[in-house]
C-alpha cells in the first residue's frame, strides 16, 4: 500500500488518498517487521506529511526512512528519502540541512548511476538552498556535482 500511495496517489497530488493509504501501509509494515516495507512506508508517510505541510511529522518519518535505507543499503529508496528530507528542511527554512540532504541524495544517486534526473534535481536544489542562504562557496560539494549545477564552476 505504501508503494501505491507514493507512486500513484502522491505523485498525482491526491494527498488525502495518499495519506490514508500511507497510514495503512505503515501499520502493515510495522506488523510485518519487514525492513524494506518499513522504509517504503516511512517514505510514503513523510511525503504525505510534506504535502500536508505537517513538516515536523514529515521530518520524523523521512529521517527514519533514511536511517533504515542507509543501514540496509536500499540505495534507490535512500536517494529518494534524502531528497524528500532536503525538501522538508527547505520548507522549514532550514537551508543548511536542506543543502546537506540534497547533497547526500545527489551523491548516492550519482555514485550508483541511478535516477540521473533526480540526481540533477538534487544538485539544483542544493544550489537553490545555497543561494537563499547567501552562500558562495561550493567547497566540499563537488562530489555531489554542485559545480556543474551552478554552471562554469563559479559559485
Amino acid at each position: 500500500k505504501s508503494c501505491i500511495a507514493r507512486t500513484v496517489y502522491l505523485y498525482q497530488g491526491k494527498v488525502n488518498v495518499g495519506y490514508s493509504m500511507s497510514c495503512e501501509g505503515l501499520r502493515a509494515a510495522e506488523e510485518s517487521g519487514d525492513s524494506y516495507s518499513k522504509a517504503e512506508a516511512h517514505i510514503g508517510m513523510g511525503w504525505a506529511y510534506l504535502a500536508r505541510r505537517q513538516l515536523n511529522d514529515a521530518e520524523k518519518h523521512l529521517s527514519e526512512a533514511c536511517d533504515i535505507c542507509d543501514r540496509l543499503q536500499f540505495t534507490t529508496l535512500h536517494g529518494f528519502a534524502e531528497w524528500l528530507l532536503g525538501e522538508t528542511y527547505f520548507c522549514m527554512e532550514e537551508y543548511r540541512n536542506s543543502k546537506i540532504h540534497c547533497a547526500d541524495a545527489a551523491r548516492i544517486l550519482n555514485a550508483n548511476s541511478i535516477l540521473p534526473s533526480l540526481a540533477r534535481l538534487n544538485q539544483l536544489a542544493m544550489a537553490r538552498a545555497m543561494v537563499i542562504n547567501n552562500e558562495r562557496s561550493i567547497i566540499g560539494y563537488q562530489e555531489a556535482g554542485i559545480r556543474g549545477a551552478l554552471g562554469n564552476g563559479a559559485g
